[in-house]
């Protein structure tokens, strides 16, 4: 399949991704910064211990021709022992609660988890870092504090935790997959980091993300494209698509990653795990490399990824409430993680709660899967007697329009200059961002505030609409399909991103989930004399084909209102449990 409209790329896509590239200088790149790219990947391949490998031959050479299903390896392969997979298969909770008992050694913990990374690594290429033996060594102290003390550290004793490349970790390489920061190595945690190093956690790899943080994927010129697990011809999305693989292949107990237009719930949905894009200053996003540093129209949030909204909740609340992120960050509020409202807890009248579905933005119409997800989750609310109501396409493209403006703000000066240093190459989903943000002048200051405005307004009518109408939550898709074809560096999209960035520029706290539904192209076949909306639509649209979409997770996002992150993840453990059946 080497024709790019055999995945339903767009012949255009030159004409879509143009734009005056004064960046790229192939003769600086290759001598100068290529040598030194090339010296990191020649590192980290030394970095991986062979003992943890599988055999080459069982790993197949045509991943990103054929489908292949990863997490079914790791689930039956013989080179994973049942004590590994019994340790893995914990959830956070658990996973402390057998530390804390002495039932499992931070060691042996860590051993499974670092196993089975290796192991993952090796068919998806999600790990941008290796640092194994610093990971082995402070699962040792914590052993040994165990021992001496006869308690944990903390909350997260003993559990591995992965970490996106884009955070600040003292010592590490810290790039935001940019090749002109190759030499940048920080001499402090970022804040988010230190809080979790203080709660316990063992950090032994930093996973992979895209160049710019921008585009749906995890690509860039060090290590290359990170496959999806349930599907090796699909992407993992991105940015955070490092963090998607490792936690829904259960090689990371939890993970963090970012989220600024869909950056945590894209590569959770695309995955098959959780994950919450929290209110905006409850996490610190403090010591984070890319290139909307300085702008607060539209922010970048860090949150967690995990495989049960529970430990979304675990982490939230320990992070907050033990972390206290405002006394070093003094951008974050300080606001305790609280109790649900009454009304969230488990055995209440579920009658009580309102949600809104948007089954559709009006825009581009969800792919045939994400239509059946969406109603398989409304069916399934009903019958458990949730008040479930339809949430109208309420200045969709107003919030739109913001976003797109708001990106494009400095005319893309700031990632020019971070691109520019290096020459380095540009993947094709970068350069369709670049051309989104590079053909326009940057605003003027008095342009940008009216833009805030508008911003303010929105937020406004949003919660007006939620309280006249007596609305807890608003379910949505996630992105209007699932995910993307990795296939010729992604060059078939994602392209809309409105699903995901409405809850952005809104600053709702909004959590993916997975429905446990799979895409199979027997049932989910493609709209019989379909009309299209837009060109953004037609885009889309087109590179739906069933096919190649096989066993792709089918997943959502619920919504709530602004600083009610513990709403949003109280209602999530009941629409989870309602989803499993109990």
């Amino acid at each position: 399949m080497s024709d790019i409209t055999e995945i339903g790329a767009p012949v255009n896509f030159d004409e879509l991704s143009k734009f005056n590239d004064d960046i790229t200088n192939p003769t600086l790149y290759k001598e100068k910064w290529l040598p030194k790219v090339e010296a990191f990947r020649r590192a980290r391949e030394l970095s991986i211990p062979d003992h943890y490998k599988v055999p080459t031959e069982e790993v197949p050479k045509d991943l990103d021709e054929k489908p292949f299903d990863t997490i079914h390896y790791l689930q039956t392969t013989p080179h994973i022992s049942a004590e590994e997979r019994e340790i893995t298969d914990l959830s956070v909770t658990q996973l402390a609660e057998a530390i804390a008992s002495g039932k499992y050694t931070a060691v042996q913990v860590f051993e499974a988890y670092a196993h089975r990374t290796v192991v993952l690594n090796q068919f998806t290429n999600h790990v941008f870092e290796f640092f194994l033996d610093e990971g082995l060594e402070r699962a040792k102290e914590l052993d040994a504090y165990y021992q001496t003390h006869k308690k944990t550290v903390g909350p997260l004793h003993g559990v591995p935790v992965s970490i996106k490349e884009i955070m600040r970790m003292k010592g590490k390489r810290h790039t935001g997959a940019y090749v002109s920061k190759i030499d940048n190595i920080p001499e402090e945690d970022c804040t988010t980091v230190a809080i979790l190093r203080r709660l316990g956690a063992v950090f032994y790899v930093r996973t992979n993300e895209p160049t710019t943080m921008m585009p749906d994927e995890a690509n860039n010129n060090y290590i290359g494209q990170t496959r999806n697990p349930n599907n090796s011809i699909l992407s993992t999305g991105g940015s955070s698509g490092g963090e998607g693989a490792s936690v829904s292949s259960r090689a990371s107990a939890i993970g963090m990653g970012t989220d600024i237009t869909g950056s945590i719930r894209a590569p959770a949905s695309y995955c098959g795990c959780c994950g919450l894009r929290p209110t905006s200053r409850r996490v610190s996003a403090e010591g984070a490399m890319d290139g909307e540093a300085g702008q607060e129209n539209l922010l970048s949030v860090f949150g967690p990824l995990a495989s049960c909204v529970t430990d979304i909740d675990h982490l939230m609340k320990h992070y907050i409430n033990l972390g206290k992120p405002w006394e070093t960050d003094a951008s974050c509020v300080a606001m305790p993680w609280r109790a649900a409202g009454e009304k969230y807890d488990s055995a209440a009248d579920l009658s009580k709660i309102r949600v809104g579905i948007l089954r559709d933005d009006g825009t581009v119409r969800p792919h045939p899967p994400i239509s059946r997800g969406i109603q398989y989750v409304e069916e399934k609310l009903r019958a458990a007697g949730v008040d479930v109501v339809e949430f109208p396409q309420l200045l969709i493209k107003e919030a739109d329009d913001i976003v797109c403006t708001m990106q494009r703000a400095d005319g893309g000066h700031s990632q020019k200059v971070l691109l520019g240093e290096s020459g380095e190459p540009l993947f094709p989903l970068v350069r369709l961002y670049l051309a989104s943000v590079c053909n326009t002048a940057p605003m003027s200051i008095t342009e940008l505030r009216a833009l805030v405005v508008r911003r303010d307004n929105l937020r406004c009518a949003y919660t007006k609409f939620l309280n006249e109408n007596k609305i807890d939550f608003i379910i949505a898709p996630t992105h209007a399909g699932v995910a993307p074809v990795g296939r010729h560096d992604g060059i078939a999209g994602a392209y809309y991103f409105q699903y995901y960035s409405l809850f952005n520029i809104l600053d709702f706290p909004s959590l993916a989930m997975p429905t446990g539904l799979r895409q199979d192209p027997k049932v989910d076949v493609p709209y019989t004399n379909q009309e299209y909306r837009n060109e953004l639509d037609k885009l889309e649209g087109q590179k739906y084909i069933p096919e190649l979409f096989v066993n792709a997770p089918i997943s959502f996002q619920l919504a709530g209102r602004r600083y009610h992150d513990e709403d949003v993840v109280a209602f999530g453990k009941i629409v989870e449990k309602i989803l499993q059946g109990n």
